[in-house]
């Protein structure tokens, strides 16, 4: 059985349900909600949108194969200054906290202290093709698939080896989303479009297939400790065709990881465009956007103390961005905006 130590997700160790205990290392936007839906079945409806919490992403369990990730990383959000202060706030002034209780109750799961980590990735850039790694402290089984035959009785069920498949049709407000998912053990939910995709994930997550390696190009620079952190390489002249993704239409590879350290927080991002003069572009585009949001939070210092920290430019065809703040900082942005009634100056 696949175990993960809650305590030290970094160093855990992980088994195959069908084979002996391994040594395993762990190495190293509208997009929330869409995620948020395709985990629907593992934590409820809408909760996950407000509690991604992951570890360091395992390079083994992902495909060897795989062009694009994305990661969210639990402990770093939780060592942020004052992060459980803002989370009993947050509870107590949206009155969140009975529903993940009901949730939680539900579910068998607290999707805020039982979520250890959620990985997304996939080989292909086009036609919504992606596989879902939810790591949970302990899953309650009994109560998840009472939930899920609640919400769709029409669920099927088939055989992969010793586990079950579960497939169902999600409905969402631009039309409806097949999916299948798995128990990979009683501590990891594997979550795809299809059965074949998720199959194929158990075998990564069994060794039957090569995973990738904390030294494979698309993990490069990728940091444990980051918050969140995505990339993708090798996006083809036919991906950039057909990709909805408008920065990628550009590009050959990108990057974004978002970090925390001593109560400070910085983003970086890295597009390797095409040609010279779409890095230009890039920097072009986030020039405008950076002198339009200084015009409108003229009467926000904290927002326009958040921009001073936005930095940029294009090398060649290289274009990058930093920005960099203190979580105080951004805590008091946050407040202003608040007390302006919850509209960001930027948004004017």
């Amino acid at each position: 059985m696949m175990n993960v130590n809650p305590n030290q997700f970094s160093h855990a160790r992980a088994t195959s349900i069908n084979g002996p205990r391994v040594r395993k290392q762990f190495p190293v936007s509208k997009r929330v909600r869409r995620l948020a839906s395709y985990c629907l079945w593992a934590v409820g409806s809408g909760v996950l949108s407000a509690a991604c919490l992951a570890g360091p992403v395992v390079a083994e369990h992902l495909s060897s194969d795989a062009r694009w990730f994305g990661h969210v990383n639990v402990e770093s959000i939780r060592s942020i200054p004052g992060f459980t202060g803002d989370v009993q706030r947050w509870c107590s002034q949206t009155n969140a906290q009975a529903g993940l209780s009901e949730w939680s109750e539900k579910l068998g799961l607290d999707p805020v202290k039982d979520l250890l980590g959620i990985t997304i990735y996939s080989a292909q850039y086009t036609n919504g093709h992606m596989l879902a790694l939810v790591y949970v402290r302990k899953v309650d089984q009994e109560k998840m698939l009472s939930s899920l035959k609640e919400r769709y009785p029409e669920r099927a069920t088939s055989l992969y080896g010793t586990r079950t498949l579960y497939s169902w049709t999600a409905r969402h407000a631009h039309g409806e989303m097949p999916m299948t998912g798995a128990f990979a053990s009683d501590q990891l939910i594997v979550i795809g479009k299809d059965a074949e995709e998720v199959k194929a994930a158990l075998d990564v997550l069994d060794g039957k297939r090569p995973g990738l390696t904390s030294s494979s190009p698309l993990l490069a620079g990728v940091s444990p400790q980051a918050i969140f952190v995505s990339k993708g390489v090798d996006v083809s002249a036919d991906d950039r065709a057909r990709t909805r993704c408008p920065v990628l239409r550009n590009c050959e590879a990108a990057s974004v990881q978002w970090s925390q350290q001593d109560g400070v927080l910085t983003a970086a991002y890295r597009l390797a465009a095409t040609s010279e003069e779409a890095a230009q572009a890039y920097q072009t585009v986030v020039a405008g956007f950076k002198a339009l949001a200084g015009l409108r939070s003229q009467d926000s210092a904290a927002m326009s103390g958040l921009l001073q920290g936005l930095t940029y430019r294009a090398d060649g065809k290289v274009f990058t961005a930093n920005w960099e703040a203190k979580v105080q900082a951004v805590r008091e942005a946050m407040e202003q905006m608040k007390q302006s009634g919850g509209r960001c100056p930027l948004a004017h």
